[in-house]
């Protein structure tokens, strides 16, 4: 059982993760990502529903700005690739809800919207789509004028 000062400490560490989400910066700082890491690996199961729905709220609710829903959507796949099993149990059981805030307001057209609808439904792809990306060889043969790539990397120097 989560003690008062216990709930007071997550709810403090949460209310700093969200005023950090809104400021301007387009990232999450080192020193929070650090800090998020340490305290996100030793949630349990109800800190991790606690802080999981307060950010889910955040991204439910329309008048939150692009780009805090942006950084938050970010949170939530920087977390996830944690593979904390408290964490991976949350995202099982909220993928409908997860899934649905993605596509809220999906004829919002703003760049930063669509990313962060796409960070969203990336927790839930195959991790092997979501760890390669096309080749520059692919790039090359999309384009009209095809030309042989060749490598910047000079030949190593063999002896004579």
């Amino acid at each position: 059982m989560t003690t008062y000062l216990a709930k007071a400490t997550l709810q403090s560490f949460t209310d700093s993760i969200l005023k950090e989400a809104e400021s301007s910066s387009g990232t999450w700082s080192l020193a929070t990502y650090s800090q998020i890491k340490e305290k996100v690996l030793s949630f349990d199961s109800c800190e991790s529903q606690f802080f999981f729905d307060t950010i889910l709220e955040r991204l439910i609710d329309t008048n939150t700005e692009t780009h805090v829903r942006y950084k938050l959507s970010q949170l939530c796949c920087i977390i996830h690739s944690m593979n904390v099993p408290s964490i991976e149990e949350y995202f099982k059981s909220s993928q409908q809800t997860i899934l649905k805030i993605s596509e809220i307001q999906s004829d919002n057209k703003k760049p930063l919207y669509i990313a962060s609808n796409k960070l969203l439904k990336s927790i839930y792809e195959d991790p092997v789509k979501r760890r390669f990306s096309i080749q520059p060889t692919s790039i090359s043969l999309m384009r009209k004028n095809v030309t042989a790539i060749s490598s910047k990397t000079p030949e190593p120097f063999a002896p004579k």
